[in-house]
């Protein structure tokens, strides 16, 4: 089991989109994935068609329900199952003795179900929280989607910012992120300037495949599908070729090396 966080603190990054298609991306491969929905908004949950009570992660979480009670397979593609989020996971901080649970819960609760997953994939909060911590804590990578919009780099730095304060102690094996380019148009003034930021700071670390803006991500989104399930498009391929970048990074950063 290979564990990577796809994680923005900036919403509107197209973060859900990229854990959504790329579990399809790589089960098509025929890969065995578990994508886990942190996000309070559950919008990788509804998208892949995971039915949820809603509190099964957050049960999991308090150890109040085991972790392959809550799993649940993903209706919208065949060889992805989901930990479906709510918005309950918003009210975390409320929970009583919440703020006294380890910063590795997340990687133990799903230690349970490693000999069943080839990659999980983890759909990040959109805060930098307790919960975000516990996903850096678990993950073996972590990716960054970077939409072609000023503020965009903003959202990276504060990632990166965060790896690097869970990184000494927490996770020591964990590299910084890899920053995928999403929605990617190059024509924009933004982009170009976005861009330019980006490789300055992570140039090493910035993802080969680009994910073009497609306007079929949002039609698949709308029926309840995959881009991958649809008609031939751009973004299919995009993240056919995600896919295929990361396996290779996960053959280069096998768990258990951090």
């Amino acid at each position: 089991m290979w564990v990577l966080a796809v994680v923005n603190e900036k919403g509107g990054t197209a973060k859900s989109t990229t854990t959504v298609n790329l579990a399809a991306a790589l089960a098509e491969r025929g890969r065995r994935v578990l994508v886990v929905d942190l996000d309070a908004q559950a919008n990788a949950s509804l998208w892949l068609g995971a039915v949820d009570d809603g509190q099964a992660l957050l049960e999991v979480l308090l150890g109040e329900r085991a972790t392959d009670e809550a799993i649940r397979p993903a209706g919208a593609v065949d060889g992805v199952d989901v930990i479906p989020a709510s918005r309950r996971l918003g009210n975390l901080a409320g929970h009583v003795g919440w703020s006294e649970l380890p910063q590795g819960l997340l990687r133990e609760r799903l230690a349970v179900v490693a000999d069943r997953y080839d990659h999980v994939l983890l759909d990040g909060p959109r805060a930098v929280d307790l919960l975000s911590t516990n996903a850096l804590v678990a993950t073996d990578g972590a990716l960054v989607p970077m939409i072609p919009e000023a503020l965009a780099y903003l959202g990276l730095v504060a990632m990166d910012a965060a790896i690097r304060s869970v990184r000494p102690v927490l996770n020591p094996g964990l590299d910084g992120p890899r920053v995928l380019r999403s929605r990617w148009e190059n024509r924009t003034l933004d982009a170009r300037a976005v861009l330019e930021q980006a490789e300055e700071a992570f140039g090493d670390r910035m993802l080969q495949t680009v994910v073009r803006s497609d306007i079929a991500v949002r039609h698949a989104a709308r029926a309840g599908r995959t881009v991958l399930s649809g008609p031939r498009c751009r973004a299919a391929d995009d993240f056919r070729a995600l896919a295929a970048e990361v396996e290779e990074w996960s053959a280069t950063t096998p768990r258990g090396a951090r």
